[in-house]
Formats: structure tokens, sequence, C-alpha cells
């Protein structure tokens, strides 16, 4: 559907919008609340909780057979997606009725995953419906969408559980009938069917980063600046709120610093980053998140005063806006077309290896060395990956 009709294009947008809009409830329950209720309602052991944050990055390894699946059965990729959000929804559904820790944590365990499954198809939506022009900048209005109503919610959520603990299944019920209606809108979008073009071999697509060469040197990239970026983030909140690092903040100044202004910045900065986009070289982009990355890790990691620090999560929400377009898009550059979905699902797939390892990493060597010394570890890998971008500039620049 390349080359799009307005028409075509109008009709995609506006339901995305409304998927934008219930994906921010999903998204609150995905980054927060499941980990909050099996903590606190479900007192889950601690060697237990990392798989509740673990399962979505779970989800993301078995990306590349959804879309196999979705092939094989000749589904539209709407199709596709909506039953993704049915199947999930109907698994928080079994989550909000349980009455003990097992049941809650499969049931949040498996939509977790579930969700994971929606970016590869969805991008090739976007692919098919959006004109090269306009993808980034219709995509950062859906976040825009996404993050207002996420943030909306956390608010309303806590201040249920507040009133009474036991609304956490109020929570969990409110985004199952959300997932329902995202199946809905999703359903209504015009999408192609997507055809099997070769049997499936468990990991055989990985074959593309080796046959396209721009691909997986992309990948090799991405690589680099997940580890980087990914094994820092949980040690923001150590290193402002653990005594022996001597900041020791309080829990609202540690709230503002590693939530509120990297969220609060990303918004505000996400529909340039549409902008820049749709305009941009795409190595020219990816360099420029990645300096911003690197310069809130130096800052953070390298200062005990507030104000710096809030500078840098200030820094970091900026990238963060960036990173929100370019992470679902970058593969529509590169594709060929009829095969966005298997680039993405690969690259989804790079991304839950490093989702799953990369937190640990970071914990581990924040325990040997100081969080200075981590910070320019993480520094230099994400450095590593701007040498290893800055080669395909020409590569791109009609991509």
């Amino acid at each position: 559907m390349n080359g799009t009709s307005s028409e075509l294009t109008n009709v995609t947008y506006r339901w995305d919008l409304i998927r934008g809009g219930l994906f921010g409830v999903l998204d609150m329950i995905v980054q927060s609340f499941a980990i909050l209720v099996a903590i606190r309602v479900f007192d889950t052991p601690e060697m237990v909780k990392p798989f509740v944050p673990a399962a979505y990055f779970v989800g993301y390894l078995l990306t590349p057979m959804v879309v196999w699946i979705s092939r094989r059965a000749g589904c539209r990729m709407s199709i596709s997606l909506a039953l993704c959000y049915l199947l999930g929804g109907a698994m928080l559904g079994v989550a909000a009725m349980s009455t003990d820790r097992n049941a809650f944590l499969l049931g949040t365990v498996v939509a977790l995953a579930v969700f994971a499954q929606i970016m590869p198809l969805m991008t090739g939506i976007y692919n098919g419906n959006y004109r090269p022009t306009e993808r980034g900048q219709r995509l950062s209005t859906t976040l825009v969408v996404t993050g207002l109503t996420g943030s909306a919610c956390a608010w309303v959520a806590g201040l249920i559980m507040d009133i009474d603990s036991d609304n956490w299944r109020l929570v969990f019920v409110f985004g199952a009938v959300c997932a329902f209606l995202s199946a809905f809108a999703v359903a209504k979008i015009p999408s192609e069917t997507v055809l099997v073009r070769e049997p499936f071999r468990p990991f055989g697509h990985l074959g593309l980063m080796w046959k396209d060469r721009v691909f997986g040197m992309m990948l090799l990239g991405w690589m680099f600046i997940g580890f980087g970026n990914l094994m820092m983030l949980p040690l923001r909140v150590d290193y402002v709120a653990n005594p022996a690092y001597g900041i020791s903040a309080s829990n609202e100044v540690v709230a503002l610093l590693t939530v509120t202004l990297p969220r609060l910045f990303s918004l505000l900065s996400v529909k340039a980053w549409g902008w820049a986009f749709d305009r941009w070289n795409l190595i020219t982009m990816r360099l420029a998140i990645n300096g911003l990355i690197i310069g809130s890790i130096v800052f953070y990691f390298f200062s005990a005063n507030i104000m710096v620090l809030s500078a840098s999560s200030a820094m970091l929400g900026v990238a963060i806006g960036g990173a929100g377009v370019i992470w679902p898009l970058w593969v529509t550059r590169v594709a060929p077309d009829g095969r966005v979905e298997d680039y993405m699902g690969i690259h989804t797939m790079t991304t839950g290896f490093r989702g799953i390892t990369a937190p640990f990493l970071g914990f581990y060597l924040i325990s040997e060395i100081s969080p200075a010394a981590a910070g320019l570890v993480g520094a230099a890998l994400i450095l590593i990956s701007c040498f290893i971008f800055l080669p395909l500039h020409k590569c791109l620049h009609v991509r």
C-alpha cells in the first residue's frame, strides 16, 4: 500500500490515535503496576519478581515466530494485531480475578509477553499506510496521546489503590477493557494480508542480518546502544536513593529525577523528533539521540548536584522522545517491500535479549566499581555504536 491515498492514511491515523490512547493504560500496567501489585499485594519472592518486568522482553524474543504464524494463517496484519489485544486482555482479566499469587503471575506474565508482539505488525501497517514523508509525525502524535493517557491513568490508579489496596483489580479490569477496545480499533485499520514467504525455521530469519549488510550493522550498533542505556536506567534510581552514594534523595526527588522529568521532556520533544525523522538522514538522527544519552549519563553519574541531575534527566527525556519515534520506524528505511515485519521481528527479538540481560549487567558493575566508572562503561558502549553507525550515513541517504 505504499504511495497510499489520503483517505487510507486518515482512516489509519484516526484509529491509531484511539489505539494509542488506550495503549497508554496498558503501558502504565506494563511499566509499573504489574510489578507494584506483585510486590505489595502478593508479596512475591525476590527471586520471582524479575520475571514480571522481564516478561515483556521475553515476548520480544518470540516476535519472529508470531509474524510467521500470522503469515501461515493468511491474516491481515490488523486482524493479527486484534487477536494479540484480545488474548492480552483476556489474560489481564485472568490476573484481575486471581486469588493466589501463581494465577496472578501467570495471567500478568502472559499478558505482557503478548502485548510485546504488537509492534512488528504495527510497524508493517505504518509502512504500508503512511507515506515515508509523514510516518514520523503521525507516530509522534500517537506517542503524545499514549504518554498523556498513561500518565493520567497512573495517577488515578495510584489514588484508587491508596484508598483500598484491593482496588488493583479495578485497574486490571480497566486494562482488560482497554485491550478489548484496542482490538476493535486496530481491526478497523485497513491492512494487507500477511503472506507466507518461506517455511518457518526456529530463528531462521536471523540470516537477514548477514544477507543485508546495512541491516546487520544497524542491529550491531543498536545492540551497543541497548546495553549502554538499559544497564544504566535502573542504576539511576539506585544512585540517587542509596545512602551509600552520598545523595540519599527523598522519594519525591527520586520520582522527579527518574520518572517525572524524563517523561515530561519526552512528551515535549517527541513531535519535533517526528518532524526530524521525516526529513533527516536516519544516521544523523540516531547519532543526535546517542549524543544526548551519552551526555545524560556523564552529567548524572558524575554529579551530586540536584540541578545538574535534573538537567541530565531532562536531557534523557529528550533522547527518549527521539527513541520512541526511531525505534519502531527505522526498519522502514532499510527493509525491502514486503519484509518490514520480518526485519522488525528480528529487531524486537534482539531488543528482548538485551532488555533481559542489560539490567543484571548494570547492577553487577555497580557492585564492583563506582557509579561514575559504571557510567563511563555505559557511555563508552554508546560511543562505540556511533562509530558503527557513522560509515552507514551515505548508505542511507535516500532510505
